[in-house]
């Protein structure tokens, strides 16, 4: 019935705890006052004990509660970046992984596309040397034809001539004179023409003599020292000896227009798999040309349509030096992609 009393509430929670009105705390017990409030006013205090046990219970679960709370949180901070790692490599390996796939890939691709590439190049080498040997197979026979049937023609008209003379008036022999001499040098370019297409040397003596051969004519022709060295246990195929004779026939005409030497040096040999010619002058050296004239570029695309190369530089000792080298030629396989 008190007003006072009704508005103020004292719950103890602890079953051990005890209500005291006052009197001194006896062993065991742990006091404390608490401030009773009556609407925000300040009426009084309570003082609550509790039994020494029960404090200590109560002290050890906040102790235990923040030891458990200090593990997960110590737990927490070690564990956290050691799983943000663990992710961290993982993604890693992933990325490698990747990279290493793509670049095997790049590599296949790659390797495939070399080959395929040196292949066609193979190829190329192969349809040039065909088209070498082609092409000189076409002049040897254009060489026949005009050698056995123009020059027989022609041959047959001087003959023709030459009976028509003694039976003829003093007075046409001028003419028929006149008409001799046109044979007789038409017989001439024919000859000469035939053996540019196709040196009967090359077929009658080999490729050695046949440049042997030449280079004596050239040198009595230019007035220069000719000099051939050979190194060949066996003969090349027909189309290399070709080429190769040609090269040499326009590197004698190229020293002996440009070169101002007085002598030179032709060696044949084999190597690396092939056949090189070098012809070394002892002249005044290429200067500022390096590539000679139209005759070297002709021989030199000649060369590389047979798959090897024509080099021309200055002599270490002196004048320029030409090398052309030519492999062994091989058939075209299958057809160009």
């Amino acid at each position: 019935d008190d007003p006072v009393r009704a508005r103020v509430r004292l719950d103890i929670a602890d079953r051990e705890a005890i209500f005291s009105a006052g009197g001194p705390v006896r062993p065991g017990e742990v006091a404390g006052w608490a401030t009773v409030q009556v609407e925000g006013c300040a009426v009084g205090r309570v003082e609550v004990r509790l039994t020494a046990d029960a404090a200590r219970r109560s002290a050890r679960f906040v102790w235990i509660g923040a030891a458990l709370m200090g593990i997960a949180l110590g737990a927490g901070l070690f564990f956290l970046p050691v799983a943000t790692v663990r992710r961290g490599d993982a993604r890693d390996a992933e990325l490698w992984a990747a990279l290493a796939e793509a670049n095997a890939s790049l590599e296949a691709r790659v390797e495939a596309r070399t080959a395929e590439l040196r292949h066609r190049e193979q190829q190329l080498q192969a349809l040039g040397a065909r088209l070498v040997a082609v092409q000189e197979e076409e002049r040897a026979r254009i060489s026949r034809d005009l050698h056995d049937e123009l020059g027989q023609t022609l041959t047959g008209l001087r003959l023709r001539l030459a009976a028509l003379e003694a039976v003829t008036d003093a007075r046409a022999k001028p003419h028929l004179d006149v008409a001799q001499a046109a044979i007789d040098s038409a017989v001439e370019q024919v000859r000469t023409l035939a053996h540019r297409l196709r040196p009967p040397a090359l077929d009658a003596l080999g490729l050695a003599d046949a440049v042997r051969a030449h280079a004596e004519e050239w040198s009595a022709l230019a007035g220069l020292e000719a000099e051939v060295a050979v190194d060949l246990p066996d003969e090349p195929p027909a189309e290399v000896a070709e080429v190769l004779f040609r090269v040499a026939q326009e590197a004698l005409t190229n020293v002996a227009r440009h070169a101002a030497a007085s002598a030179v040096r032709l060696t044949l040999e084999e190597a690396d798999d092939g056949w090189r010619l070098s012809v070394q002058d002892d002249g005044r050296g290429l200067g500022e040309q390096t590539g000679g004239g139209l005759g070297l570029i002709g021989a030199r695309e000649r060369v590389e349509r047979a798959g090897g190369y024509l080099d021309i530089e200055n002599g270490e000792a002196g004048g320029a030096l030409l090398v052309a080298w030519l492999p062994a030629p091989e058939a075209p396989q299958g057809g160009m992609a």
